[in-house]
């Protein structure tokens, strides 16, 4: 009698350790999330420059704090100064998701037969995250005299690799792969089995989630998130 009572104690608990990975596969996909347009390669051009002047320019540089000769001045030596501004180059992006961690799950059962009856789980991953933007950029005109001497003024940066990973800004940088690990949110619950067969099973579930994983503070565009972003939330299920 002793023995199966500890046998049937034993069968009440329940342990699972799962692997958990993925990766994305289609870096233009996720692309399209970040340019306008769908397009694939956006064009930079200082206020100088010809593709500003004609129109051609997807992003002003100087408005990301390129500037590739001295900061201009009011009087008439502003035109003169804007038009040596001829930085130019194509930035594109190939976003990259990767994700891998160990599954938790814990599940109590009250009754002594786990085919029916009440029981409580509790399931948590532990996951690392890493996000790429892949920001790559082609210069083609590196600005200031000739085209190929900038002359950067103090607390500005002469391309938009530069521009995207500068410490003054809080939000929106670009600078290479970014990474989290810790556990991700944590769901308890209350369930009651009705019916498990081989063939069929039919139970109810109801339970909270509780936010472990980090928030997203936009510093970083495409940061990495483990959870559901720091929401907490109710589970129901039949």
């Amino acid at each position: 009698h002793h023995q199966m009572k500890l046998y049937d104690d034993q069968r009440r608990h329940e342990f699972d350790l799962t692997a958990l990975g993925g990766a994305s596969t289609n870096s233009k996909e996720l692309a399209r999330y970040f340019a306008p347009f769908g397009k694939q390669c956006l064009k930079v051009g200082e206020l100088g420059s010809e593709r500003v002047k004609t129109g051609e320019a997807d992003i002003i540089a100087n408005y990301f704090n390129v500037f590739t000769e001295a900061y201009p001045v009011q009087g008439e030596a502003y035109l003169a100064t804007i038009n040596k501004y001829t930085f130019t180059s194509n930035i594109s992006f190939a976003p990259e998701y990767k994700y891998y961690g160990i599954g938790l799950h814990y599940r109590y059962h009250f009754s002594c037969d786990p085919e029916k009856g009440f029981w409580i789980d509790a399931a948590a991953p532990f996951m690392h995250v890493e996000t790429n933007m892949n920001l790559k950029e082609k210069v083609i005109d590196a600005g200031g005299v000739g085209g190929d001497n900038p002359q950067v003024p103090d607390g500005y940066v002469g391309n938009m690799t530069a521009a995207f990973k500068q410490s003054g800004w809080q939000f929106g940088k670009i600078d290479g792969p970014q990474t989290t690990t810790r556990l991700s949110d944590i769901q308890i619950g209350l369930g009651y089995t009705y019916i498990k067969e081989e063939t069929h099973y039919l139970e109810s579930y109801t339970g909270i989630i509780i936010a472990a994983g980090n928030k997203p503070n936009g510093e970083y565009l495409f940061e990495p998130i483990v959870g559901n972003g720091g929401h907490n939330g109710i589970v129901f299920d039949m």
